[in-house]
């Protein structure tokens, strides 16, 4: 038997890379698919562009985002599942390639450890140097910590997903970390989880301010500001769940402290949320390790230096 997968893919202004990730999936050895594109407001050329590719395609499906729901890939993604009539859930971006195997090496394994989420690793492919520079790791014993403290990573296409095991949609409110904030979400309840050891695709990096997580880097203040609400709410949620130890917690610490260095610097107002949340939450071993961070934060605001201290 071979079950349907519905591969999500969002997209805007990128047909010409979106075109290559089509052809990817259609040279798939796998061939009982379903590829739902949702676009996320691109002009008539681009979408003209898009459609006459998929024309001759039955299994791909257009759609474009209600006019009236909120701009962005967790819309559309949500669109998708809400339109996925596939056993299987592959999300996908618009710029990256999957190997002809991909889809067949995972359903097969799927089918037959009959487990909630798959996930292989990446090999990542730099724009600026042409050439693979290396992959993630995926496979833990502790998966929730070691996706907290960094030691693996899944991206949004790393996992297949059993349709009927996820129940936590994408949070549309987000900007930065979507697929970071999903996953986790999702992982909370405990998948069945399986691990390939090989990539089965190719994950294209772009340069710094050439994506939305990249424009964190430059200080773009939504993005620092999607950054903050998903540290914050996970933070929380396993505070809530009693499972937030103490390398955890000093990891959000590590993590959130570049944001608010970030937000300081360009003035941005959520600098001062930052630093409150940060304040409230500390814990006496930690006091030590990021004392300066708050003494830097007060100097850079009162007297417009010290901000090299607000970092570790």
């Amino acid at each position: 038997m071979n079950p349907l997968v519905s591969i999500i893919i969002p997209t805007y202004l990128r047909s010409s890379s979106l075109i290559q990730t089509l052809e990817s999936i259609i040279n798939q050895s796998y061939v009982n698919w379903e590829c739902i594109i949702i676009d996320d407001g691109s002009d008539e050329y681009t979408i003209n562009k898009i459609l006459d590719f998929i024309s001759n395609e039955p299994r791909m499906k257009f759609f474009k985002r209600p006019f009236n729901s909120k701009k962005g890939p967790s819309t559309c993604r949500n669109e998708g599942i809400k339109k996925a009539n596939g056993k299987y859930l592959q999300f996908f971006d618009d710029d990256d390639v999957m190997y002809p195997n991909l889809l067949e090496d995972k359903v097969n394994i799927m089918e037959e450890k009959k487990i909630d989420v798959l996930v292989s690793p990446l090999d990542f492919f730099s724009i600026e140097e042409r050439q693979i520079t290396h992959n993630n790791n995926v496979v833990s014993n502790n998966i929730i910590e070691s996706y907290v403290l960094g030691e693996i990573s899944w991206y949004v296409s790393g996992p297949l997903w059993l349709k009927s095991f996820v129940t936590e949609y994408f949070d549309e409110s987000v900007q930065t970390l979507d697929d970071w904030d999903f996953n986790l979400r999702n992982i909370y309840h405990n998948p069945n989880v399986g691990f390939l050891d090989k990539s089965l695709q190719k994950y294209n990096i772009f340069g710094v301010g050439d994506t939305l997580g990249t424009l964190a880097q430059l200080g773009d203040e939504r993005q620092l500001k999607s950054v903050f609400y998903v540290y914050k709410k996970h933070f929380l949620l396993l505070k809530k769940m009693k499972i937030l130890n103490s390398k955890m917690y000093l990891r959000f610490y590590i993590l959130l402290v570049p944001v608010l260095r970030e937000s300081l610097i360009h003035k941005h107002k959520i600098s001062k949320e930052i630093c409150r949340f940060l304040m409230l939450n500390i814990k006496k071993d930690v006091f030590p390790k990021v004392i300066k961070v708050f003494i830097g934060y007060f100097t850079y605001r009162f007297f417009n230096k010290g901000y090299n201290l607000v970092k570790f």
